[in-house]
């Protein structure tokens, strides 16, 4: 009699990782709006050392106080459709805010609070667009650290699931013809 020989298949969905801080100077420490495109009221905006609380990483920070909506965007270059957008954010009595991303809104109006980090799981098409809108009369909303990172790998799509589920039953009736094939 032949030993049954059994094929094992161990099938794991490794977590999802992240690919890496795909903003471009999203701590403001070239001193400037490096790498983001000012829109609307861009009176009293500008990067500086911290005026509302300290900054959360480097020694700038953005600050936004203008009369009108203003505010900064970035175009996120990727192909990903799963992000992690992360921010802090600081308000010292602001009227408005908004962050948006992909053209989903993220966040509105937050009230008087030190630094604060936000972190969002989203979903959403390539290469989306990141945007902060301010309106802060004679008060400052100030941002640092902002970062979107592209989350790759995770669960397996449904047609690799299909074809592991084949796979299996394959394998289970080639055991079972040759259990049949032994026991004769």
């Amino acid at each position: 009699m032949k030993p049954l020989i059994a094929a094992a298949f161990l099938v794991s969905a490794a977590p999802a990782s992240a690919a890496g801080n795909l903003v471009g100077n999203g701590s403001f420490e070239t001193g400037d709006f490096t790498n983001w495109t000012q829109f609307g009221d861009t009176g009293a905006s500008f990067v500086d050392f911290a005026i509302v609380d300290n900054s959360t990483d480097g020694i700038y920070q953005a600050s936004f106080g203008p009369i009108a909506v203003g505010g900064i965007e970035q175009t996120i270059a990727s192909t990903a459709h799963h992000y992690i957008v992360s921010f802090d954010l600081a308000n010292d009595s602001g009227t408005f805010n908004s962050v948006a991303f992909g053209g989903l809104t993220l966040l509105g109006t937050v009230g008087n609070q030190l630094f604060t980090h936000y972190s969002f799981d989203v979903h959403t098409s390539a290469n989306p667009t990141l945007s902060f809108s301010f309106q802060n009369e004679a008060f400052f909303y100030a941002l640092d650290n902002v970062g979107v990172e592209a989350l790759v790998g995770g669960v397996p799509e449904s047609a690799t699931w299909a074809m592991m589920i084949a796979g299996f039953g394959l394998t289970g009736a080639a055991m079972r013809r040759r259990r049949a094939a032994l026991a004769a």
